[in-house]
């Protein structure tokens, strides 16, 4: 694609979401002076500075990434891009989900962003099936939008919610169970040490209750 399509394809999906360049500058952490430049064809953005447009625009960074030139759509169906999605979907599903099926805390999560952006061709019980679909897709260059983000917004958002669920007394008992090597200050914490950890973590925040 030419700079000019690029620049006016992402000037494009701005004024679709009716945004200013002052306000996609806030919302992305990219310029105003470097996205005009961008949106007039003077400059090739980079993959990180598409990735950073990509939220903002609810765009594929994926898409944007083979616009620009950047990777062939031959590439980027079978290269890191889609090994990193693929390893986040993995990791998501496993910090999210016991025995198939959601954590209490993550559904409450989850079902509050579909319901907040008004997603409702996924829910909390095809959630993963779903996006194991697209990951299997043939063709991911086709797969931009689910009713408005990306892919890997949704990704994201698993991933985020993920790393800051709730975790109970026996889930960080078995997280610092399975952490063999897990040291502090070249001390290499033992089942005595787990158990006086949870029992502080325990004490603190019934405190604060």
């Amino acid at each position: 694609m030419e700079l000019n399509e690029l620049g006016s394809h992402i000037k494009m999906l701005r004024k679709k979401r009716g945004m200013t360049l002052m306000e996609l500058e806030t919302l992305s952490g990219v310029s105003n002076s470097y996205l005009s430049q961008i949106e007039n064809g003077k400059f090739k953005p980079s993959t990180d500075i598409l990735v950073k447009l990509a939220g903002p625009l609810r765009e594929s960074p994926l898409n944007l990434i083979v616009k620009a030139g950047h990777v062939s759509k031959v590439i980027a169906g079978s290269d890191n891009l889609r090994h990193d999605a693929r390893e986040i979907l993995i990791r998501a599903k496993n910090q999210l989900t016991k025995d198939g099926e959601l954590n209490p805390d993550a559904k409450i999560n989850i079902e509050s962003f579909l319901k907040a952006n008004k997603i409702t061709s996924i829910t909390t019980d095809n959630l993963f099936d779903e996006l194991e679909k697209i990951e299997n897709n043939n063709d991911w260059t086709t797969v931009i939008n689910i009713e408005g983000f990306s892919y890997g917004e949704i990704l994201d958002k698993l991933d985020q919610l993920g790393l800051k669920r709730e975790l109970s007394s026996p889930e960080l008992n078995d997280l610092l169970a399975n952490s063999h090597s897990l040291m502090y200050k070249g001390h290499t914490i033992t089942d005595q040490d787990r158990k006086l950890i949870t029992n502080f973590l325990d004490a603190l925040f019934t405190n604060r209750e």
